[in-house]
């Protein structure tokens, strides 16, 4: 495996490696577009639940992904260290990685048939994204430390069919394709999703090279080793509507994705050979069930099993051009240290959720969230002391997340004529909503044969924790309405952070699970169907306050994970939107200002570097209908973002004007898209990213693709 590189407490480095992966870039996002107040995606909006909605309509049609639509998402930054299956680091209000937790329809997206993270997952397939900030709801079952991110897949109705495919610069290639039939007389129901990604990642960029005389000089090189492959597809099979089952389901899913390396950390030396890929295969069982009118159930359970590769193998070394320059005597372009690895990882999960109405204003909520993850693993290519696979190991955790949560709603805002016989409901109708949660958080860890400074030991660790949150939601009008929730979070440390991987990372049993107060407070302004038209505001505050922060120290024996006092982050988000009269022109912009400061150590009181700090975006979109026939239209559209420059170390070390920056960027994309609804639904999009062709850095020396353009065809039947 790659080499670890140096840390500090909250600095952070991109390493190709076989990891999870999600995939971004610069983008803007469209809220939440729903017709009436009784959509699941408005009534989530409108609650007490500290939620962003998106919607992925429009997203649909352009040539974006779901890091794309996240990346123009106040509050959200989604760094890349290149094109298509590069290493991406998402960030929610200042926290990252695994503080942030990852779901599809409501399951962990490692074991809900995307295990490879957002990138695995074509914004096609996804209906609406559900951004829980900082406060996660008890149905989800998670340790989070900063919240959540919730994709909900498009629902087909009754028998259709949807395709779309994309061509774009550098290679790349995107398709995707669902289909579902519906048997109505006897509840009967199969659906089928199916990817291909394929991308060159061929894309220019500036680097140093050396002439003959051994002076470097600057040089503009294309990517030469940089494809991305991945391809999978699922198939549902279930009922719906029986006396004994609202809806049962059994999803099969399977994936792969393969990956070459360009270059190193910093984008320093090339690498021509060494690779990673990853596959998966699992199932899904979902059984939801309406017991009477007040209670209801779902219950879920899942099995995935992963297989993790990194090759590494080779002698020689590469120049910028793609030649071979030289032969070592070892191999490893990485860490001169060859690694043919293979890693596999069973995950287990179980959800009972149990929903009890017991008046109209009242609700009760009991879920219990149960996990097992083992992993093993070989290295063929380098063994430790005495011929040991060092990765042969057997390290196991177990979770159980449980939680109760009680829903009030009060003051009902209808006047007295309106009440009568109309039923009642209280998440459009009632002035305030009131949602307590407690949850209880435990976790059992042991592993086998794990290399320690002692030899090889058996190890465990165990620990529980409980926490508390609360949201309320308390409408001034039916134009505005305030918000505010607080949840004491905690995030369990995972099985490398336990117990290392007998490579480069040691275990250290001492650490304990982060955890953190997070508070927002929040305003919404809507006005709807006036003169000048649709109106949104937001604005938001929020608080990060986190204790026993686990980060990575580097020393002579390797990397190792240990807690450190924490770091307290606050922000200030905003977003405005504009539809005019008819609809015919859409605006909209968002700005984010966080302060992500350090609380203990040498660095207490400082900043922490390698984050962006300010950052906005902005977009508008033009829609003309009846172009060429009666169900047509034209939509031209455009898409900015902006990142202030941030240092890469703290900033009281060094002089500031010869400190290592990640500039400040501006981005721009432009698009047109052609609808026609008639006879069924297609469209045409043409879309130009990076309009001006600038040096965009989201990691410091990584140069991420310049222009591009892309087609994008879409069809519905």
């Amino acid at each position: 495996m790659p080499k670890k590189n140096e840390y500090s407490p909250g600095v952070s480095t991109p390493s190709e490696a076989p990891v999870q992966q999600t995939v971004g870039s610069t983008g803007h996002a469209i809220d939440v577009v729903v017709q009436g107040r009784s959509s699941d995606g408005r009534r989530l909006r409108d609650s007490a639940d500290a939620v962003k909605v998106v919607d992925t309509h429009y997203a649909k049609q352009q040539a974006r992904d779901l890091g794309d639509v996240l990346s123009g998402v106040e509050g959200v930054v989604v760094r890349r260290t290149g094109g298509l299956g590069s290493f991406t680091r998402i960030s929610l209000n200042g926290l990252y990685d695994n503080q942030i937790r990852f779901f599809f329809d409501g399951i962990p997206l490692d074991i809900a048939g995307s295990p490879f993270g957002i990138s695995s997952v074509p914004v096609n397939l996804v209906g609406r994204i559900e951004i829980y900030r900082g406060v996660l709801p008890v149905r989800f079952g998670a340790d989070a430390l900063g919240g959540g991110v919730n994709l909900v897949p498009t629902r087909l109705d009754d028998s259709n069919a949807y395709i779309s495919y994309q061509r774009g610069s550098f290679g790349t290639h995107r398709a995707t394709a669902s289909a579902r039939y519906h048997h109505r007389p006897s509840g009967f129901f199969v659906s089928g999703t199916g990817l291909f990604d394929i991308s060159r990642n061929d894309y220019g960029i500036d680097v140093m090279v050396a002439d003959k005389t051994g002076r470097k000089r600057d040089a503009h090189v294309r990517r030469f080793h940089d494809e991305y492959r991945s391809y999978g597809g699922s198939v549902v099979l279930g009922v719906a509507d029986k006396p004994w089952a609202k809806r049962l389901s059994l999803q099969l899913f399977g994936l792969n994705f393969d990956k070459q390396i360009q270059h190193d950390v910093l984008m320093a030396r090339p690498i021509g050979e060494a690779k990673y890929g990853a596959s998966s295969l699992g199932a899904t069982l979902r059984w939801e069930h309406d017991f009477s009118r007040r209670v209801s159930t779902e219950v879920v359970a899942s099995f995935g099993r992963q297989t993790i590769r990194f090759l590494d193998t080779s002698k020689w070394t590469y120049d910028w051009f793609g030649n071979r320059v030289a032969e070592r005597s070892v191999g490893g372009e990485l860490d001169s240290q060859p690694h043919d690895a293979t890693i596999w990882q069973n995950s287990m999960f179980g959800r009972a959720l149990v929903e009890w109405r017991a008046r109209p204003d009242h609700t009760l909520r009991i879920a219990s969230t149960a996990r097992m993850t083992s992993r093993t693993g070989t290295e063929k290519a380098t063994r430790g002391q005495d011929g040991i696979d060092l990765l042969a190991g057997v390290r196991d955790i177990g979770t159980l997340v449980s939680g109760l949560e009680y829903e009030l709603n009060a003051f009902d805002m209808r006047p007295p004529d309106a009440r009568e016989g109309r039923p009642h409901r209280p998440a459009d109708d009632d002035r305030l909503q009131n949602i307590f949660t407690l949850k209880h958080y435990f976790y059992d860890a042991n592993a086998k044969d794990v290399k320690t400074g002692f030899g090889l030991e058996s190890l465990d660790t165990s620990g529980w924790r409980f926490g508390v949150g609360d949201g309320l939601r308390f409408r001034l009008n039916k134009k505005v309405a305030l918000k505010a929730s607080y949840e004491l979070a905690t995030r369990i440390p995972n099985i490398e952070e336990f117990f290392g991987d007998s490579l480069y990372i040691q275990p250290n049993l001492s650490l304990k699970p982060e955890f953190s107060h997070n508070g927002n407070a929040g305003v919404l302004v809507e006005t709807r169907r006036t003169r000048a038209g649709n109106f949104t505001l937001e604005a938001d505050g929020f608080l990060r306050e986190v204790t026993d922060l686990i980060v990575p120290f580097a020393d002579a024996n390797g990397v190792q994970y240990a807690n450190v006092g924490g770091a307290r982050i606050v922000g200030v988000e905003t977003a405005v939107k504009w539809i005019s009269p008819g609809n015919w022109l859409i605006v909209d912009g968002n700005a984010t200002w966080q302060d992500a400061r350090n609380r203990s150590g040498e660095f207490g009181g400082e900043r922490i570097p390698n984050r962006p700090w300010l950052f906005a975006n902005w977009s508008a979109r033009f829609q003309w209908r009846k172009v060429l026939t009666s169900d047509d239209g034209v939509a031209p559209y455009y898409a900015g973002r902006f990142v202030h420059e941030f240092f890469r170390t703290w900033e009281n070390i060094g002089d500031p004007d010869f400190k290592a920056v990640i500039p400040t960027q501006i981005s721009h994309t432009l698009g047109i898209t052609y609808w026609n609804n008639t006879p069924s639904r297609t469209s045409v999009t043409l879309e130009v990213d990076n309009v001006t062709d600038a040096r965009l850095y989201d990691f410091f020396g990584v140069q991420k693709p310049g222009r591009a353009f892309s087609v994008k065809v879409t069809g519905e039947l």
